[in-house]
């Protein structure tokens, strides 16, 4: 039995796959979904970089200028996946 087997054969797997519609159609995003997520990692690069800048030296500064770079390349690499799909609602 694969591992996504197992999780089907779970309720309460089940239920929380319901809920957030793993099971459900899914569509590919428009153009205009990709750049504005790619404009998004962007943003967050820059802004991760520009918190680098003012205060270097400062132990918090660097952890929030950390998680900014990690989810702008997160969403970078996103935009680019041939995987990226959005989940249809309500059809």
């Amino acid at each position: 039995m694969t591992l996504h087997g197992v999780f089907r054969t779970i309720p309460s797997f089940s239920k929380a796959n319901g809920f957030f519609g793993t099971g459900s159609s899914q569509v590919q995003p428009g153009k205009l979904a990709r750049f504005g997520l790619g404009l998004s990692g962007g943003f967050l690069v820059g802004v991760g970089l520009w918190v680098l800048l003012v205060d270097p030296f400062l132990l918090l500064t660097q952890g929030l200028a950390a998680g900014l770079f990690a989810l702008g390349i997160f969403n970078l690499f996103s935009t680019f996946r041939n995987g990226l799909s959005l989940l249809r609602v309500g059809w």
